[in-house]
């Protein structure tokens, strides 16, 4: 029998609904805010959603996980990690983004520390369970947590510098970090003057606590750890929050 001319069916059929969800992607992409959540539920609504392959699972992915709210978590996790299998770059990452959100909700640890909160206008990393190692981490192109750590620590620290440059305080906040990059002798004779280790400048408090230790933290009205100044000898004292107007600014 001559198939030329012919058709097969499964083909066409997977290649037309690949089509429908392709340009419904491209129509989230496009789409102005205020329509993108109609969009994404209409998406979510398309039964050849279940056959999304490829860039297209991960892009319907994204557009679940970040504009469907809480009951897309699954079906973006599931279209996350279908696009992993296949080999398509970034979508382990969603994948691991989904299940964290997921076990948030339900009052779990996340498993793979992707999401993270505020506190006082510092980036926080969520609770982490400590069940996925770094190995497992690398395999769906996370950092590990160290690094991910170290990355939210050096953002903000530039939040608290930008915050001391602008001065006042952010929307709704009644407190806040501010940061100016004290040096350890400025920090050690400050501790002379102030050996209880908190002084004020203007509406900006500082705090310093000049010894080595794994954590300072100042309770319980102030709950953000300092960060260190100099070197490790402990000799520049640890550095966290302080305020302006009523932000908390530097701490030492």
């Amino acid at each position: 029998m001559d198939g030329e001319g012919t058709e097969n069916p499964g083909t066409a059929g997977g290649d037309s609904a690949a089509d429908g969800v392709g340009d419904l992607l491209a129509r989230i992409e496009m789409a102005e805010p205020a329509e993108i959540p109609m969009l994404v539920q209409l998406l979510a609504r398309t039964p050849e959603l279940q056959q999304a392959q490829g860039a297209n699972a991960l892009r319907a992915a994204r557009a679940l996980s970040v504009h469907g709210g809480p009951q897309m978590f699954s079906i973006a996790g599931e279209l996350a990690a279908r696009a992993h299998r296949e080999g398509v770059p970034g979508a382990g990452a969603v994948f691991a983004e989904c299940a964290d959100k997921m076990s948030l909700l339900s009052g779990r640890p996340q498993q793979f520390g992707t999401v993270v909160t505020t506190h006082l206008g510092d980036l926080a990393l969520a609770p982490v369970d400590g069940s996925v190692d770094d190995e497992a981490r690398a395999r769906i192109g996370l950092p590990t947590l160290a690094q991910r750590r170290t990355e939210i620590d050096r953002r903000n620290r530039e939040l608290a510098r930008e915050r001391a440059e602008e001065g006042g305080l952010p929307p709704g906040q009644r407190l806040c970090r501010v940061w100016r990059d004290p040096s350890p002798a400025f920090l050690e004779e400050r501790l002379e003057a102030d050996p209880a280790g908190c002084w004020d400048d203007g509406d900006e408090l500082t705090f310093a606590c000049p010894i080595d230790a794994a954590g300072v933290l100042p309770r319980p009205a102030i709950e953000l750890p300092m960060w260190r100044v100099g070197g490790g000898n402990g000799g520049g004292g640890r550095s966290g929050p302080g305020g302006r107007r009523g932000r908390v600014g530097r701490a030492a």
